[in-house]
């Protein structure tokens, strides 16, 4: 039986609907044990793993496999299988793309590898994904188009959580083993779901360390998120991106907080930005989604940087504050030595300090300072 969980997963956020089909599926799985020696095997597969839910309670001789080692590789495919069985296809997208066999080996791995389902387990690849890449001689969004679970989404706005956090989280192995649907961990919503997975494992803690998969999921995931936090006038969005792409490579840190300003007042008002983390979540996700190489909540010797947003030429430091001073942000800047780290870089630094005003809805007038590092 494939995806048991979807009648539930898909009305998590309605309770009348997901109440119904709890009730039925239940009854469906109470006749697996009372049939028991009409039926030589159950294989049940599904996205989720719920605790505390009702529809195995007649069903309590499960052997549940998520989480072993003999089977972390069943439901996808391995680097060695790849190499071993689509070699072809591999060959075909290069000379497509007229890039080479190494190369496109790389961009399928970037794209649609990165899952890890057990403590030892290798990392495998998106089947779908990859087999229709294949197919089609394209590297597209496969995957994200057989439908994303908006109740993601949900849970971490009203979570009010900093993203980046989540995106790399740690967490006992037991938390991903089951979720309390009355309040969905989010943690294990994303990793059940397969926008988290595996990275690391510590065996002495018992402690896993979690991540994105890969770029294919990155890109759904931020793409779904978007709207939750900013929505701007439908036409307007791609020019509005492709100019703050320009202006942090080009190095324009005026012209950029001008041009997030714009997107930030697409910002609806019932969603409105009431916190200087939605703020940060919000930045966050734009930026991470047009394909910067950001992150927050940075820690260095003295304190945590808001915004670290790094190109082959530039480094910006953003200090954001909300209904305060952009003063304020840049003098925080000075006074934890933020850019100290950076000192032997090479690239021209930018401190940036802005603030958010509650009453406007707008980001202030920044305070900008430039400072060129040295080489080592």
């Amino acid at each position: 039986m494939d995806e048991y969980d979807k009648p539930l997963v898909s009305n998590l956020n309605v309770k009348e609907n997901f109440d119904h089909d709890r009730v039925l599926l239940a009854t469906l799985y109470s006749n697996f044990k009372s049939s028991a020696e009409h039926i030589r095997l159950v294989f049940l597969t599904g996205v989720s793993r719920f605790s505390r839910l009702s529809i195995f309670s007649d069903l309590n001789n499960l052997n549940d496999i998520s989480f072993d080692n003999e089977f972390a590789d069943i439901c996808g495919i391995t680097e060695k299988e790849l190499l071993r069985d689509l070699r072809p296809g591999i060959e075909a997208l290069a000379d497509k793309k007229k890039i080479s066999f190494e190369e496109a080996c790389h961009l399928l791995k970037r794209t649609y590898d990165g899952y890890r389902f057990a403590e030892d387990g290798s990392d495998i690849y998106n089947p779908w994904s990859l087999l229709s890449c294949m197919q089609k001689q394209r590297v597209g969004q496969f995957w994200n188009q057989t439908g994303l679970p908006t109740v993601i989404a949900e849970v971490l706005r009203k979570a009010n959580m900093d993203l980046e956090r989540v995106f790399n989280s740690r967490c006992p192995l037991d938390t991903l083993a089951g979720m309390d649907l009355t309040n969905p961990d989010p943690t294990a919503l994303m990793y059940q779901t397969g926008y988290l997975t595996i990275k690391n494992y510590d065996s002495s803690t018992d402690i896993v360390t979690l991540g994105i998969p890969n770029e294919e999921v990155s890109k759904g995931l931020f793409n779904m998120l978007l709207p939750y936090y900013v929505k701007i006038k439908n036409g307007s969005a791609d020019s509005v991106v492709m100019d703050i792409i320009e202006s942090i490579k080009c190095g324009k840190p005026e012209t950029l907080i001008d041009l997030l300003d714009t997107f930030l007042a697409g910002v609806p008002y019932e969603l409105k930005i009431d916190s200087e983390n939605n703020l940060q979540n919000a930045l966050f996700i734009l930026l991470r989604l047009i394909g910067m190489e950001v992150r927050v909540e940075v820690h260095t010797s003295s304190g945590r940087m808001d915004i670290l947003i790094e190109t082959p030429d530039f480094i910006y430091i953003v200090e954001l504050k909300y209904d305060r001073t952009s003063e304020e942000g840049a003098r925080q800047i000075e006074n934890k030595e933020y850019p100290l780290p950076f000192r032997f870089d090479g690239r021209k630094v930018f401190k940036i300090g802005v603030n958010f005003s509650a009453s406007t809805r707008h980001l202030d007038t920044p305070v900008i300072t430039r400072m060129t590092t040295a080489r080592k």
